[in-house]
């Protein structure tokens, strides 16, 4: 009898030491700074909403730090919370979009927004868009030449409002995972918004079922990732956007099951 339970014990804790092999990282940090003095009531939350309405909130420290772990895999937009409600966060693209979803696809990446600021409404003439080494306006037109540096958020020299779209991302290990936002252009009918050649890489339907108030054609609930903000609307938009899809530092590594099969 003995035997059977020291034999029963020891199948136990190889059951345990399989099942607690390390996983490969499943998630994804995305963190910044709320300008408070840009609020006309002091930001407390900021949330992160993924396809299926879930909510994941992070408080804003005295400084206004937050900081989101994301699970990978999902698409996501941000919102600030503060006693007047809920705004959303705004990516001013390069292409000229005001976008508010972006995709986690891999782990261990962190993706640091920087500061993030108010706005009762998109400027008249659009936001001031960087990205590798140009400037864009959200309204199209595309400047050659540097504008003058983009500093918290604005151009100095002119005030107008900027940020700086080179989707880039560091890894948790320290390294940075080599994206410099060149596959955050947009490919459209095969050619990049400056008329080079271009292969659309997410061309495999994947990401096209289309998504309609918050709904799929299976009714079942979904982000919009072409919403486009309401130029009209309030916003918050940080000094750096992330990237469309967010990634690049967790290749190679496969999710572990738990379970050891002889």
């Amino acid at each position: 009898m003995r035997s059977f339970f020291l034999l029963a014990g020891i199948s136990a804790v190889l059951a345990l030491g399989c099942s607690t092999t390390p996983a490969a990282d499943t998630t994804s940090t995305v963190r910044g700074q709320l300008v408070a003095s840009s609020y006309a009531a002091t930001p407390s939350a900021v949330t992160a909403v993924d396809e299926s309405n879930h909510r994941f909130t992070s408080s804003v420290n005295e400084a206004g730090a937050f900081s989101l772990s994301l699970e990978k895999g999902h698409t996501y937009k941000l919102v600030i919370g503060h006693a007047a409600g809920e705004e959303p966060m705004v990516f001013p693209r390069a292409t000229g979009r005001l976008d508010t979803t972006f995709k986690v696809a891999g782990g261990a990446a962190v993706v640091d927004l920087g500061g993030v600021r108010h706005f009762d409404s998109a400027p008249a003439s659009g936001f001031v868009v960087y990205s590798s080494g140009t400037a864009t306006t959200s309204d199209g037109a595309v400047g050659e030449g540097e504008l003058g540096e983009c500093v918290d958020g604005f151009i100095m020299g002119s005030g107008e409002a900027c940020a700086d779209d080179d989707g880039e991302v560091a890894c948790e290990d320290g390294e940075d995972d080599g994206e410099d936002g060149a596959d955050d252009i947009e490919c459209e009918n095969g050619l990049d918004p400056s008329g080079q050649a271009c292969v659309d890489d997410d061309a495999d339907g994947a990401d096209d079922i289309e998504c309609e108030n918050g709904v799929d054609p299976n009714g079942q609930p979904c982000v919009d990732e072409d919403d486009e903000a309401d130029p009209a609307s309030q916003m918050s938009v940080p000094d750096h956007n992330p990237p469309d899809v967010i990634g690049g530092c967790d290749e190679g590594g496969e999710e572990q099951e738990g379970e050891h099969e002889d």
